[in-house]
């Protein structure tokens, strides 16, 4: 007993030493002009701005190597062996094609695909990297669509997506690989 009542004796003491401390310290430390507070009167350090870093892109959905390399004038023959994706040079300042039929797996994974998907594309003719979808524009199959109707971006993926439709996939290369 006399243990706890030395205890809660010496603890007394430590708490009054400490009001004592802090009632003195709050009088050297009043402020000098009547009706401000020393909370008023603080300043905040300053603290420099952070650029918070960029989103990371989620994993790439599809991952295609291309089959071959071609022009227009060559890319019949060449969609026609359903190899896989075939990467069309459709001239100056165009974006590259990418080609594949419906029925030879194309629209397998094309299809599936929504905008900000990322796909991971690579192999002759096309700028290996990962791409963001940035655009879908629909077109009936027999429309005649060119060269221009190609969205301007910096890949486009093709296929058929049934017997009157096809799909135009406009690709962004993720800026981080440009």
């Amino acid at each position: 007993m006399k243990r706890w009542m030395g205890l809660a004796v010496g603890l007394v003491a430590v708490v009054a030493g400490v009001v004592i401390v802090v009632s003195s310290l709050g009088a050297a430390d009043a402020p000098a002009h009547p009706g401000t507070t020393a909370f008023g009167s603080a300043r905040l350090p300053l603290v420099e701005a952070v650029e918070a870093p960029e989103p990371e892109l989620p994993a790439a959905k599809y991952s295609r190597t291309m089959f071959a390399s071609t022009t227009l004038d060559g890319v019949d023959a060449w969609l026609d062996r359903c190899g896989g994706p075939v990467a069309v040079d459709v001239g100056d300042d165009r974006p590259t094609l990418v080609s594949e039929h419906d029925y030879c797996g194309g629209s397998a994974w094309m299809w599936d695909l929504d905008e900000q998907d990322v796909v991971e594309l690579d192999g002759e003719g096309i700028d290996d990297g990962l791409y963001v979808v940035s655009s879908l524009t629909y077109l009936p199959r027999k429309s005649g669509a060119s060269v221009g109707d190609l969205p301007d971006t910096d890949a486009v993926l093709q296929t058929c997506v049934s017997s009157s439709e096809m799909v135009l996939i406009g690709l962004d290369l993720r800026d981080d690989q440009a």
